[in-house]
């Protein structure tokens, strides 16, 4: 959408217009489904760093509005964990 492009997935206008959509719910659950998986499998086998990337066709607004959904979400499961969270090519 033209009148995102200068925003990202941490602005209001953008998660707001993700927030839209049903999908959006779904694949975030999706997503939490399998990074609580991810850790609790590294938890019991008392590994500890894990890595997750998410992308997207432009890198600034899905890839942003789900990589921190899943920050918040790891961050008030695991308590006890750090959650770092890096955007690497997002402009801002």
């Amino acid at each position: 959408e033209p009148q995102y492009r200068t925003f990202t997935g941490k602005d209001a206008c953008v998660i707001d217009y993700m927030n839209n959509y049903a999908e959006t719910e779904r694949f975030a659950n999706l997503l939490n489904d399998i990074m609580d998986g991810a850790v609790d499998n590294y938890i019991e086998r008392g590994f500890t760093h894990l890595m997750a990337s998410c992308g997207c066709t432009g890198g600034q607004h899905r890839s942003v509005f789900f990589a921190e959904s899943i920050a918040r979400h790891l961050k008030g499961k695991y308590p006890d964990i750090v959650v770092e969270l890096r955007h690497r090519d997002c402009p801002y």
